[in-house]
């Protein structure tokens, strides 16, 4: 079979690997030559699509992905949108999106006319297309993590009203080309929009609320339901006569409050949107461009020209306007510039819809993925470049701490307070951080949980006290309970989260999981689930069961530190049940005075058997393994359910260490033993 006659590619597998290389080397050799990825997946796009080496086709499958790569920067916008900070900035972010629209309408509209020599009706939805803007290169300003500057925050909230009302000039341009442009249309606008804001602003909000409380754990179905959140609103949209892209991003807004950004449905979203939709998206935009075009003549030449020069001078004047009015810094007008130069989304609707109703040529058609193509390379390159300037300005200094040594104790009553608190300062050094918290559901009485809280956070500090140790406490509003206390051991890089034992299993756990276990599922830190009935000083004897293979875990070295110090602290006899290899390294570094190691494999009948054999002085730490974790096996996810049927009888601890990244081969254990 002749090699060439397999293009244009048709075959998936085929288009799908070429779209693959190109995802994975054009980022790669643009970077090179100092020119941002963004515009080499348009570049590419030309090359390789139908007007160029007719390599690729712009069918269905490419067509349906690019849409995704349009929604979904239009959706990422809106998720990394502080609500608060939208709110505080309203105003600003009006008086930007006015300006951003009535400058480029109105020069648009004079250029078009009496430069282009088009008609008012096409020269008015010429002008739309200079005013509308899509935030292209967003995904930058959230690589430089600069998402929170108020220069971002108007642009984003500018992007909503300036490409609202460019759609609406569409509409209207539309209506009145079909002799449709009546009080009729001006009512059923009116409705429309009314329902849409109704519906995504009252209801959808409800229904993402309940579906996060109910399932916390982020797995596919997590990242698959945000898919339909996106595309649900974005169809309801465009069946209210509303521009899907307006929906996606109503979409992220309703989400910001629900998907915290450190989470791993984040980063899943993140992930696709960056290395695959977005991608797709750019590649198709390539695709649309016409090079043959430019040869029949000047006024390809011309009318492309003109747009560029209009579209960048008309988004230009704005930024610089609104950094005079509220005396933003010089780069902050430059970065507000940036990222709302680039044409591309409403740009594209409305060329599409002007040239299939014959007001726009090809010339324009043409003229439109230029201006695409130069904006956005203007926009990648400006936001890039003065990005990195705006991060390294806000970049704080200060020494990175993995929390490793702080201490997070959630709290209910003032007596399980008082043993979680106990535990705590058993486990941690002096220096050790202590915060105290307690999540609040919204929805009951807020002010009754918070006096109920104050006041055993009021216990908590005296009893602390009592023990010379100072406790800060946190008081939080939480749509769900683990997520509210696995983001606040990160805000406070608290490593170890200590939660009570519930010995009683809910209906729903079975189907969404227990509190520990989307914790567990949600943070890398270690997790002490602690069951303590009795007062720590009645202690006479530990017992320590660590699971197989624990050796090579990577957390292991901090982990057995923290172990020894307990028996060497408190001067209370340890015995500790491993596998022989374990217990070989234990000896190393133990106390013999102290440490007693009992070498056998660890699995449930022998922890039964010990179990029988414990008196009620006993203390009891069992160190369970994570799924997928190299120590974990089938009987590990049964521990818990043993040491519920003792939960009445010992006090116990359950440690599910911290994942760290694998440091090779452990060389810890050659100190000389503690004496």
């Amino acid at each position: 079979m002749d090699f060439l006659s397999i293009f244009p590619a048709k075959d998936p597998i085929i288009v799908f690997s070429i779209i693959c290389l190109i995802i994975l080397f054009v980022p790669l050799l643009f970077e090179r030559i100092h020119m941002p990825g963004l515009v080499g997946f348009i570049i590419v796009g030309a090359l390789l699509g139908e007007h160029g080496f007719n390599i690729l086709q712009r069918d269905s499958a490419i067509t349906l992905f690019g849409t995704v790569g349009l929604l979904y920067i239009m959706f990422a916008s809106g998720l990394e949108t502080d609500i608060d900070d939208f709110k505080k900035n309203t105003k600003r972010s009006l008086i930007f999106g006015l300006l951003t629209f009535v400058v480029p309408q109105g020069l648009g509209t004079l250029i078009s006319h009496y430069i282009l020599g088009f008609s008012w009706i096409s020269s008015i939805l010429l002008a739309s297309m200079f005013a509308s803007h899509t935030l292209l290169s967003y995904p930058l300003v959230s690589k430089f993590n600069i998402s929170k500057n108020e220069a971002v925050t108007i642009t984003v909230g500018g992007t909503i009203i300036v490409n609202f009302l460019a759609l609406l000039v569409l509409s209207i341009i539309v209506s009145a080309d079909n002799g449709a442009l009546n009080t009729i249309f001006w009512i059923k606008l009116t409705i429309n929009i009314t329902v849409f804001l109704l519906i995504v602003l009252l209801l959808i909000p409800r229904c993402c609320r309940y579906f996060f409380k109910r399932l916390n754990s982020e797995d596919g179905s997590q990242f698959v339901f945000v898919l339909f959140v996106i595309f649900g609103i974005s169809l309801l949209a465009q069946i209210l006569g509303i521009e899907p892209i307006i929906g996606a991003f109503f979409a992220g807004l309703i989400l910001s409050n629900l998907i915290s950004p450190k989470s791993k449905l984040a980063d899943n979203l993140a992930f696709t949107g960056n290395n695959l939709f977005i991608p797709f998206f750019l590649i198709s935009v390539g695709m649309l461009i016409n090079i043959k075009g430019f040869g029949t003549g000047f006024t390809p030449w011309l009318v492309a020209v003109v747009m560029i020069l209009t579209a960048t001078l008309c988004k230009f004047l704005p930024a610089f306007i609104v950094k005079r009015i509220f005396h933003y810094t010089k780069d902050e007008g430059w970065l507000i510039f940036g990222l709302s130069n680039a044409q591309a989304a409403a740009t594209l609707a409305a060329v599409m819809v002007g040239h299939q109703k014959g007001l726009l040529n090809d010339d324009v058609l043409n003229g439109t993925i230029l201006m695409i193509v130069a904006t956005v390379f203007v926009s990648t390159y400006i936001t890039d470049r003065i990005g990195r300037r705006i991060a390294i300005t806000m970049k704080e200094n200060a020494p990175v701490d993995n929390g490793q040594n702080n201490y997070l104790i959630n709290v209910f009553n003032p007596k399980t307070a008082e043993h979680l608190i106990n535990l705590a300062l058993l486990f941690s050094h002096d220096k050790a951080n202590i915060y105290a918290l307690s999540i609040m559901s919204d929805d009951k009485n807020i002010d009754s949980q918070k006096k109920n809280i104050a006041d055993i956070h009021d216990h908590v500090k005296k009893y602390a006290k009592q023990l010379n140790k100072d406790v800060e406490t946190s008081m939080r509003v939480d749509i769900n309970i683990p997520g509210g206390i696995v983001r606040a051991s990160k805000e406070l890089n608290a490593g170890n989260m200590l939660i009570g034992w519930n010995s009683k299993t809910r209906a729903t756990d079975k189907l969404f999981g227990s509190l520990q276990a989307q914790i567990l599922q949600n943070s890398d830190g270690q997790l002490m689930i602690c069951n303590v009935q009795n007062q720590l000083e009645k202690i006479r004897q530990i017992s320590v069961f660590l699971p197989n293979n624990i050796e090579k875990e990577a957390c292991f070295p901090d982990l057995l530190q923290t172990i020894l110090n307990i028996a060497d602290k408190r001067k209370i006899p340890m015995h500790v049940h491993s596998a022989e290899s374990v217990c070989q390294l234990i000896s190393k570094i133990s106390r013999p005075d102290l440490v007693s190691i009992i070498a056998s494999k660890t699995n449930l009948e022998r922890m039964k058997m010990i179990f029988g054999n414990l008196t009620e002085d006993n203390f009891v730490i069992v160190i369970g393994a994570r799924k997928n974790s190299i120590s974990w096996s089938k009987e590990n996810d049964k521990i818990p359910k043993l040491l519920n049927s003792y939960s009445s009888k010992y006090d116990f601890v359950l440690i599910y260490p911290r994942i760290l990244p694998d440091s090779g081969s452990v060389n810890l254990f050659e100190s000389e033993v503690v004496t």
